[in-house]
């Protein structure tokens, strides 16, 4: 009996060991095979871009559901409801209790900030040790967008860029032929000129040559810039700035101080007004666009060149990149692959986005215009993918960092006042200068 009872309490311990091994084997194998393995995903609900973003995550669920299939048994969550204006609240909390996600989207604003804590990872030995992307895969704006000294933080996920809307109508009524790419700001300047007048003789201007065109616009297209990237300087009182601020001053004096918005764009009172990529595709697609007057043909074009730049705007960039804290890095790498640089998935941007995509090959795609396209009315098709494409080879991005929104606030307010007051653009610029060096110091 003490046999029989010895056989059997042995062959209990051997398995229950055996099932230990095989619940241990088991366990590495799910492990390294990538099962049971959870990505955390800091992601926002739009819109980002100041505009109604109502299927943002139908962009990122499918990035996801990709991913997921790519990748068996690794599974990617996002906190659904994250406002934009509340995520860098939310990504601080989850950083400050030690669950910054695996993959993150970048505003530009938090850019600096996220690498001054530390928190992404440096991408440059995973970059440079990948076959399938490289600087070359992105419009080098946006590549740049996501570098700090020397190293690549992040990829860009969306991008916008700065176009010149141009009504066709007004232009034609008028005797004129839209401007071509190359146009400069001595062929604005005579256009608005031309165009600003009393159509009905009563004293006051009917039509207008632009509106909404920005100081900032005339010192990016003239070569020069306001900050360097870590905002450490300013160039507020350099040649390039004080010209544009004289040409803005010039323009200004067309109008009599008169004050346009869009709403006159959109009556047809007014033949230019830049606006964004992101604010193009709201104009022309549905179902947007059955809210606005637009009872006229337009087209876009770039924006003037400045006598010491060329036709290049300032373009915005969602980023995104990994948590440098992250356990499974190589996944997070793939995570963020799909992303950035998976062509089906930039495609997206276009189906569910307001933005464009940074990657070339996504962006030189002729299933781009055929979106794009699908969802305007026949009067607005006069989306020109060449043109973009130029668009976004030229645009330079703006760097952002702690003090800007509170620097540039101070800067509007003052420029706007040299332009309207018509001082002296030099003298008060120089003051300026000084006064803006004492706040970065």
């Amino acid at each position: 009996m003490k046999i029989k009872n010895s056989f059997l309490l042995v062959a209990v311990l051997v398995a229950s060991l055996l099932s230990i091994c095989l619940y241990a084997l088991l366990s590495y194998t799910r492990q390294t095979q990538g099962k049971d393995i959870v990505l955390e995903l800091g992601v926002f609900a739009g819109p980002y871009w100041d505009v109604t973003d109502e299927d943002y995550y139908k962009l990122v669920d499918k990035a996801i559901e990709k991913f997921e299939q790519n990748n068996p048994g690794v599974h990617v969550h996002y906190e659904s409801g994250v406002r934009m204006i509340d995520y860098s609240e939310w990504l601080s909390e989850r950083i400050l209790k030690g669950e910054t996600p695996d993959v993150m989207i970048i505003p530009s604003r938090d850019f600096n900030m996220l690498i001054s804590l530390k928190v992404l990872r440096n991408l440059g030995d995973l970059i440079s040790s990948d076959p399938e992307i490289n600087a070359g895969s992105f419009f080098p704006f946006g590549y740049s967008s996501g570098s700090m000294n020397g190293r690549q933080y992040a990829l860009p996920f969306e991008v916008n860029p700065k176009l010149m809307a141009v009504n066709k109508t007004l232009l034609q009524r008028e005797g004129y032929d839209v401007p071509s790419l190359d146009w400069k700001w001595n062929d604005f300047y005579d256009l608005c000129y031309h165009l600003t007048r009393d159509l009905d003789g009563d004293g006051q201007k009917d039509i207008f040559g632009v509106c909404n065109y920005k100081w900032t616009d005339a010192v990016y297209s003239n070569g020069a810039r306001l900050f360097d990237r870590d905002g450490s300087k300013a160039y507020f009182n350099d040649a390039g700035v004080i010209e544009a601020v004289k040409f803005m001053q010039r323009l200004n004096d067309l109008n009599n101080d008169i004050k346009l918005t869009k709403d006159d764009f959109d009556m047809g009172k007014v033949a230019f007004m830049p606006l964004t990529f992101a604010e193009y595709k709201t104009y022309t697609t549905y179902p947007y666009k059955i809210e606005k007057y637009m009872d006229l043909n337009w087209s876009f074009i770039t924006l003037p060149a400045g006598p010491s730049g060329d036709n290049v705007s300032v373009a915005d960039s969602l980023l995104m990149g990994i948590s440098s804290n992250s356990s499974h890095e190589q996944l997070a790498y793939r995570l963020l692959k799909t992303f950035t640089a998976d062509s089906e998935i930039q495609l997206d941007i276009y189906n569910y986005g307001h933005g464009a995509s940074a990657l070339k090959e996504a962006a030189s795609s002729p299933q781009v215009e055929k979106i794009m396209q699908d969802k305007m009315a026949e009067n607005d098709m006069n989306y020109d993918s060449n043109l973009i494409i130029q668009v976004l080879d030229n645009s330079m991005f703006c760097p952002v960092f702690s003090k800007y929104d509170e620097l540039m606030a101070l800067a509007n307010n003052t420029i706007e006042h040299i332009i309207s007051e018509d001082e002296n653009a030099e003298s008060s610029l120089r003051k300026f200068q000084r006064d803006i060096l004492k706040l970065i110091e």
